[in-house]
């Protein structure tokens, strides 16, 4: 049987994973709210995947980065 920790740790991954979904569904709400697309560039979303927040690609994270990679037809 699975210990206590295990399925600790395991509801908490899923409470991450509930966070982090609508977290995205919300950006990508509000950017094609913004840009009036969601055709979202493979480059911005290759970014946000893979950022940590801080260093590793978060400080790539700016207005004029996402501006770059948010013209329709880029993905």
């Amino acid at each position: 049987m699975a210990s206590k920790s295990l399925v600790r740790l395991a509801k908490a991954a899923a409470k991450a994973s509930a966070k982090a979904n609508s977290a995205q569904k919300a950006w990508v709400e509000a950017f094609e709210a913004e840009y009036g697309h969601n055709d979202i560039s493979d480059v911005l979303v290759s970014v946000i995947d893979y950022a940590s927040g801080e260093g590793d690609h978060g400080d790539e994270l700016t207005a004029e980065f996402i501006d770059a990679h948010s013209a329709p037809g880029m993905s």
